[in-house]
C-alpha cells in the first residue's frame, strides 16, 4: 500500500468493497437448511464435545475438543467444497421438478457441467435413505433397464442395434432393478449390478418387518429369498394371478404400477449410464414418496444431513 499512489490505493479500495459487498450478498442467499445446520458431532473423529471457530464463505465453523481439527456443517458430506449456494435453492427447485440437466442449467445460470456434478452430489445421501419397516403387505418384483455406458471413453461392450428390442431377460446387456412397495407407499430397491440373488437377501433382511406378508410372482431368486423368511410370510402369484381379483389382497399391481411410473419418468433423460442409476431410482423414488414436501430447502437438508432423511422416512 506504502508503494501506491492516491489513485491506485482508491482504485484498490472500491474494488475490495465491492468484492465483499457481493460476498455478503452471496452469503446471505445461503440455504438455511446450509447456514443454520449445527453438527452434533466431530466428522473427523465422532467427538460430540464441540466449540465454535469463526465463520467461513459464511458457514459457521466448529473446532473439535478432542481432536482439534476445524470443520463446518458440510465436512465429509456429499455437499463438501461445491460452490455457488447462493443457486443450490434454484437446483432444489429444478430437481423436484424433475428436469434435465440442460433446463436445470438454465434455471440456475451455471454450466451443465456444474448443474451435472449438483444433481449427483444431490443424491449420494438419499439414493441410500429407503424405508426400513415396510409393514402391512409388500409386494416385491424386477424391472430391467439396458446397460449402459453413457459418457465413457472406452466402450466395454459391442454397440447395440435398433435400441436392443430383442435382448431376452437374463442378458447381461440388462440391469435389473429389485423393488419392493408395500400397500401405504413406502419402498426400497437395489440396482443389481452384479445378478439378483446376492442382493435379495439384504433387501428383504434390511426392510422388511419380521410379521410383513410378501408378495412376488413366480421368479425363482424372489422365492428363494422370501422361503428363508419363514413360513406363512410369503405369498406367490402366477400369471393372471398376479393382476388381482377385485376384493383380494394378493396381487403386484402396486409394484408394477410404479415401475411403469419410473420408466416413463426415466424418459425424458433419453439414456441414463448404468453407474448413476441407482441415483435416478433414489431419485424417483423420493419424488413419489415426497419426502421433500416441495420444499427445496428441505431437499437441500435430505442431500447431506443422514439424521434429517431418517427422520422423515419415519414421518410419511
Amino acid at each position: 500500500m506504502v508503494s501506491l499512489t492516491a489513485l491506485q490505493r482508491k482504485k484498490l479500495t472500491q474494488q475490495l468493497e465491492e468484492t465483499q459487498t457481493e460476498q455478503e450478498a452471496a452469503n446471505k442467499e445461503i440455504p438455511p437448511a446450509v447456514a443454520e445446520a449445527d453438527p452434533e458431532q466431530c466428522p473427523h473423529c465422532g467427538h460430540d464435545e464441540l466449540g465454535k471457530w469463526g465463520n467461513a464463505s459464511g458457514l459457521q465453523r466448529w473446532r473439535c475438543k478432542d481432536c482439534k481439527k476445524t470443520f463446518n456443517a458440510l465436512t465429509g458430506t456429499p455437499l463438501a467444497r461445491l460452490r455457488k449456494k447462493e443457486k443450490w435453492l434454484d437446483n432444489a427447485d429444478a430437481m423436484i421438478a424433475g428436469e434435465t440437466i440442460e433446463r436445470t442449467a438454465e434455471l440456475c445460470g451455471v454450466h451443465p457441467n456444474t448443474a451435472f456434478r449438483w444433481r449427483h452430489r444431490f443424491l449420494d445421501c438419499q439414493k441410500r435413505a429407503q424405508s426400513q419397516d415396510l409393514a402391512g403387505i409388500a409386494e416385491c418384483d424386477e424391472t430391467y433397464f439396458y446397460r449402459s455406458e453413457k459418457g465413457s471413453k472406452n466402450l466395454q461392450r459391442r454397440p447395440r442395434k435398433r435400441g436392443g428390442d430383442k435382448i431376452k431377460r437374463g442378458s447381461k446387456e440388462l440391469v435389473p432393478v429389485i423393488t419392493l412397495r408395500d400397500r401405504s407407499g413406502h419402498g426400497a430397491d437395489r440396482v443389481a449390478l452384479d445378478g439378483v440373488p446376492p442382493y435379495i437377501k439384504d433387501l428383504f433382511n434390511q426392510h422388511l418387518l419380521e410379521d410383513t406378508l410378501l408378495i412376488t410372482d413366480g421368479k425363482r431368486s424372489l422365492c428363494a429369498g422370501a422361503k428363508k423368511r419363514g413360513k406363512g410370510s410369503h405369498v406367490r402369484v402366477l400369471g393372471k394371478e398376479a393382476r388381482g381379483k377385485k376384493g383380494e389382497p394378493y396381487h403386484t399391481q402396486t409394484v408394477n404400477a410404479f415401475h411403469s411410473m419410473l420408466k416413463g419418468w426415466m424418459t425424458r433423460f433419453r439414456g441414463v449410464a448404468t453407474k448413476y442409476l441407482a441415483n435416478y431410482v433414489g431419485w424417483h423414488r423420493h419424488l413419489t414418496e415426497g419426502h421433500h414436501r416441495n420444499d427445496p430447502n428441505l431437499f437441500i437438508q435430505l442431500a447431506f444431513n443422514p439424521l434429517a432423511v431418517n427422520q422423515q422416512l419415519k414421518v410419511i
